[in-house]
Formats: C-alpha cells, sequence, structure tokens
C-alpha cells in the first residue's frame, strides 16, 4: 500500500489550495494501491517554534508523516515563501529546518 499524507497549508475560507488538493484526492482515490489522509495544521493546535506544544499532537503528526510513503504540501505562496500554517509542522517534524 502506498501512503500518501497531504499536509493542508491554509485555513482561509474558500481557498484555491483546498480546492486543488481536493483535485489531487480525487486523483490519488481512483488507484485502490493508494492510502490518503490529510492532515489540517490549524485542527492539531501546533504551537509555534519555541513555544512549546501539546505533546499529543506532536506525536500525532510526526506518526502520520512517519508512516507515509510521500507528503504533499499544500500551501499557497506567500511573499516567496510558505504560509506561516506550514512552519509549525516544519518544526516538529524536521526541528533543523527551524
Amino acid at each position: 500500500m502506498i501512503r500518501i499524507v497531504a499536509i493542508l497549508g491554509t485555513v482561509r475560507p474558500g481557498n484555491y489550495t483546498a480546492k486543488a488538493l481536493a483535485l489531487v484526492q480525487n486523483e490519488v482515490e481512483k488507484h485502490p494501491e493508494f492510502a490518503w489522509e490529510v492532515v489540517d495544521p490549524a485542527k492539531l493546535h501546533l504551537a509555534f517554534p519555541g513555544a512549546g506544544g501539546d505533546a499529543a499532537e506532536v506525536k500525532k503528526l510526526r506518526e502520520a508523516v512517519a508512516g507515509a510513503t510521500g507528503v504533499i504540501f499544500a500551501t499557497p505562496e506567500y511573499h516567496g515563501s510558505f504560509s506561516s500554517l506550514t512552519k509549525p509542522c516544519t518544526s516538529v517534524y524536521w526541528p533543523n529546518m527551524s
């Protein structure tokens, strides 16, 4: 089984990033050999780097990514960089990226 974890990088209502991710999800789900999970960092309540955080939420994210064959970051581009919502995700799983 190929397991894909997608991390949504925006919370703005009606955003195009979630719509684009839904298109990808529709294509992936056509193939039974793929499993799909979307992680919404806004629902995880991750703390920003250096601010501590809920260990259970951190563990949940780490387990999702560690068990994945591939990870998709779906994030809008803001001023040449990722959205601020994705920063806690990278800091939790890849602390050397902080």
